[in-house]
């Protein structure tokens, strides 16, 4: 209690002196992180107790950021949102060149990461209690993707999507497994992790001038044990009749997702994905991905999302791709390389795109030219058409329109079923498997009863 106030008193002071807030402190660890994250060196802190339960940090505040005992670094925050309890907070890192920074915490936890050119890539990442690790990453070190030529998807073009909202913005469904969950540390510190896959995300998209945005559209638990193998588990992930996570498609439907992702605790790539070659809305019945927790940091969710777009690795590394320049890039000396393109070289938040730089450095080929390289664009004609996979949200519980969700929908799903549609115009599929039947009905239960799909 004594030290919660002492940390309290701390943050006030240094907010009313206009002084950059500490954000941590030492903490007494030893050992070394036993997960996918390729690491150089790692070091336990203290997160202020106020933070992590209330975070009220703002945009241009000033936070001094102590990540080992020989590198400090002061980082302004940009921009401040909530998001599913927790705080997201962006920001730049003012002396550092490409300096930035990208901060998700509450809920007794946090996660981050902190970038530049000169520095390199650290991470934060929950431990226990307070006490968490801020690690300096080999961003040359993450595992590959498993995606193949058997992973790309020619689905036919169908009708060109569209966008009424000016920017396209995509639902993402994000579930986890409970080895993801209980490795990373509790319900908290796992949808820590998916919040922050979003908001990296979109930082990147920004960063890399490609008009989209994602959002969270749920996130949960889904009742799977993990295969070790990462075909295996996307396959299972995106089919509706094999009785494996067949539920997700149910609450899909429900949160209006237009993409689905599942977050496991190790397997034997970083990530994997469908890759849509020949972009249309028929793509939506395999934009599913599977992720490494671990290797979020690393970009993979970014770039598992970027193949459900249609973008592909480096030519070095690819097949089909949705256009002739949808392929990542690495630069000549191999320095660094974008989100979507394969090692040697430092990964960096870029899609590539020739009309921007990086540390000085172009990231991409223009089109047109040999070996034309652009996913930025890419993304951008895809996103109109991915973001209509799925309409607005549902509420399939409330099956009957009465505004109430009880034993009355269970009972118009039923008569539904009997081919008597008179009590509601919605779809009776509940658990959207084609057909209609007593699964159905049952799925309406575990709705109304507060649980998922079949």
């Amino acid at each position: 209690m004594i030290r919660f106030l002492i940390a309290a008193w701390s943050f006030a002071a240094a907010s009313a002196l206009g002084q950059p807030l500490q954000l941590f402190t030492p903490a007494a660890w030893s050992g070394r992180p036993a997960d996918d994250t390729p690491t150089i060196r790692a070091r336990a802190v203290n997160v202020d107790a106020k933070l992590l339960t209330n975070c009220t940090l703002q945009s241009g505040e000033s936070l001094s950021l102590q990540l080992f005992d020989d590198l400090a670094v002061t980082g302004l925050v940009r921009d401040a949102h909530d998001e599913l309890g927790f705080r997201v907070l962006r920001g730049d890192l003012p002396a550092e060149p490409e300096g930035e920074f990208l901060f998700v915490m509450g809920r007794g936890v946090m996660t981050g990461e902190i970038r530049s050119a000169r520095l390199g890539a650290f991470e934060i990442r929950y431990l226990r209690d307070t006490i968490h690790l801020v690690r300096e990453i080999d961003n040359r070190g993450w595992k590959t993707c498993a995606c193949g030529q058997e992973h790309e998807i020619n689905a036919g073009g169908g009708a060109p999507g569209y966008s009424e909202r000016g920017t396209p913005i995509i639902r993402s469904l994000i579930v986890y497994t409970a080895q993801a969950r209980d490795a990373e540390g509790g319900e908290a510190a796992i949808q820590a992790r998916a919040v922050f896959a979003i908001a990296q995300a979109n930082t990147v998209y920004v960063n890399s001038q490609a008009d989209v945005q994602v959002e969270l559209a749920y996130t949960g638990l889904i009742d799977y044990v993990e295969s070790n193998n990462a075909s295996t588990d996307l396959g299972r992930f995106r089919s509706t009749t094999d009785n494996i996570m067949d539920e997700v498609h149910c609450i899909r439907n429900a949160m209006g997702a237009d993409a689905c992702s599942l977050l496991v605790s190790s397997f034997n790539a970083c990530g994997i994905a469908y890759l849509m070659t020949n972009p249309g809305p028929n793509f939506h019945t395999s934009a599913f991905s599977v992720t490494d927790k671990d290797c979020i940091g690393g970009y993979t969710w970014a770039h598992e999302l970027g193949h459900n777009m249609g973008c592909a690795h480096d030519r070095d590394n690819a097949g089909a791709a949705a256009y002739s320049y949808a392929y990542g890039y690495r630069t000549p000396d191999q320095v660094y390389r974008t989100v979507m393109a394969y090692s040697p070289g430092t990964r960096i938040g870029r899609f590539s795109n020739p009309d921007i730089t990086y540390n000085g450095y172009a990231m991409g080929i223009p089109l047109g030219q040999t070996g034309e390289t652009y996913n930025a664009l890419c993304i951008t004609n895809t996103a109109p058409i991915m973001s209509n996979f799925r309409g607005a949200p549902q509420s399939p519980a409330d099956f009957n329109d009465d505004g109430a969700v009880n034993g009355f929908d269970v009972e118009c799903v039923e008569q539904a079923v009997n081919g008597d549609i008179g009590c509601s115009p919605n779809d009776p599929d509940i658990n959207q498997d084609g057909a209609l039947n007593g699964f159905d009905i049952e799925a309406m239960e575990q709705l109304v009863n507060g649980g998922g799909c079949l």
